[in-house]
């Protein structure tokens, strides 16, 4: 009866230190270049607060202390600068299942080209939810990152030559911090109609916005580009000519000169 009961015990604990290790070992993978960095790797990349260079170690890639602030449903410029014949890519885990989607690839590109720099826009889809997310960036030597390719692709694949850095992304929901900073307040940007037409009325109720001076306007399309920029002393309620965009979602930016920020989407027939 010892023994058995000695048996089970066995097997419990053994259990419980296998599950443990298995968790304390989960970590995301990491592509492979067989033939090194040297110049073939990122330089210098910026995002939001993230204004990185690169040290002395090419292959150093930890790079999660540093953070970009960034809010969901609306477009940030990055820049990436690579060097020898490096494309670029760009994953961010927004699910944080430790494992880099097709979906969850932000950026891919290949330029020809000694020295590249990359300038596009990131765009956290508006549905993700609050938090911190890992994103990492890949300069592959010929490569786009993303298209299966003789040189490698994939956020984890086997390159010939290039690095890769990771980085912390913290989302937020700018509509989500105005209602809680706001309470009985929730309408506190509106775009009406919606969809529209031919005219954006675009309505900021007093005190939300405030400070004299003037307010910047930004209209974004679907791909990140910014397609209207105005700026307004008086900010209540403003009226702009849509007639030149074309169908599809937009995503509104508004700033006041103290720097108080509120966001909108709103769809064009």
């Amino acid at each position: 009866m010892k023994i058995k009961t000695t048996l089970i015990l066995f097997v419990i604990v053994s259990i419980t230190i296998l599950c443990q290790s298995n968790t304390a070992s989960a970590q995301y993978c990491s592509p492979s270049f067989s033939n090194g960095c040297f110049s073939w790797r990122n330089q210098a990349i910026t995002l939001d607060a993230i204004n990185w260079t690169i040290g002395a170690n090419c292959s150093d890639f930890d790079f999660t202390t540093d953070t970009a602030y960034l809010d969901a449903g609306i477009p940030y410029p990055m820049t990436v600068m690579n060097g020898d014949w490096c494309g670029c890519g760009v994953w961010i885990d927004l699910n944080n299942d430790l494992a880099f989607d097709t979906i969850e690839n932000l950026f891919h590109m290949y330029t020809a080209s000694a020295t590249n720099n990359y300038n596009f826009n990131i765009t956290v889809p508006g549905n993700v939810p609050t938090g911190f997310y890992r994103m990492r960036v890949i300069a592959a030597w010929g490569s786009d990152t993303y298209t299966n390719s003789a040189n490698g692709y994939g956020p984890c694949g086997s390159f010939q030559y290039g690095n890769f850095s990771d980085f912390t992304v913290n989302v937020t929901n700018l509509s989500t911090e105005i209602e809680k900073n706001n309470p009985g307040t929730l309408d506190v940007i509106s775009v009406s109609p919606n969809p529209i037409i031919d005219e954006i009325r675009i309505r900021i109720p007093f005190p939300y916005l405030s400070g004299a001076g003037n307010t910047e306007i930004k209209i974004f399309n679907s791909l990140g580009e910014k397609v209207i920029e105005k700026a307004f002393f008086a900010y209540e309620e403003i009226m702009l000519d849509a007639r030149t965009l074309s169908g599809g979602i937009y995503f509104l930016a508004v700033t006041d000169k103290a720097g108080n920020k509120a966001t909108a989407k709103f769809v064009k027939e």
